[in-house]
């Protein structure tokens, strides 16, 4: 699976497109959506000032509550990690809301 999102990220495929069908599995299996969702947004780090930046932080903030309170996987840790990495400081407070 992280093989497959990194080759649609080298190939400018955008996040909505490559995400788009994961909506189906929530009412099947909410662990594997929120893993494969977490794959797609690692694989496409955050780029201040990038396109999709706010889809991308969206996306994110959504999902990190999710897989907080789900038992860890090497995709959910790693979006995690790059939330907490670049989230700003002065907005700690909502980001501590969110997960709690």
């Amino acid at each position: 699976m992280l093989d497959v999102a990194a080759a649609d990220v080298a190939a400018g495929v955008p996040l909505a497109e490559r995400t788009r069908r994961f909506g189906l599995l929530v009412g099947v299996d909410s662990r594997l959506h929120g893993r494969l969702l977490a794959g797609h947004l690692a694989h496409r780090p955050l780029a201040a000032g990038g396109l999709g930046e706010q889809e991308w932080w969206e996306q994110a903030l959504a999902l990190v509550p999710q897989l907080v309170a789900a038992a860890p996987a090497p995709e959910t840790a790693r979006l995690v990690e790059l939330v907490l990495g670049a989230w700003p400081p002065e907005h700690a407070a909502q980001l501590e809301a969110k997960v709690r």
